[in-house]
């Protein structure tokens, strides 16, 4: 196999961009970004997943460590919490998921009034 023809000169090898192509000096002096870049996909899904409003409806999120998932799917969250509490009659509730050791399949999912939660550990005996 001639491997010449696959060689790179080592000047191509990195790519440069030219600072006289931005207007600023730092990136600080940049506005934050309101909107995710790239993922117009993943927030249409998570869109049309926060506004069904009926149940038995979830929103699955996967993906890499450290790519955005989470900060997404709050920002929207947020937004959607912010058009509702317009009015006086939106409460958002907490769920919370009960697992039976006895019967572990399926867990118990309760709604509860937000912040009501109060996680509880069972004490555990060694035999």
């Amino acid at each position: 196999m001639d491997t010449k023809k696959a060689e790179l000169p080592v000047e191509k090898l990195r790519w440069q961009c030219d600072p006289a192509v931005f207007d600023f000096e730092c990136t600080k002096e940049l506005a934050p970004l309101r909107e995710f870049i790239g993922q117009d996909r993943a927030i249409r899904a998570i869109q049309f997943g926060l506004s069904m409003n009926h149940e038995g409806y979830n929103v699955f999120v996967a993906g890499l460590t450290g790519t955005g998932k989470t900060s997404m799917v709050k920002t929207y969250i947020d937004r959607l919490i912010a058009k509702h509490q317009i009015g006086d009659d939106f409460h958002p509730q907490d769920w919370a998921y009960v697992h039976n050791f006895t019967a572990p399949r399926p867990s118990a999912c309760r709604r509860v009034p937000a912040r009501s939660c109060v996680i509880e550990f069972p004490t555990c005996s060694t035999v």
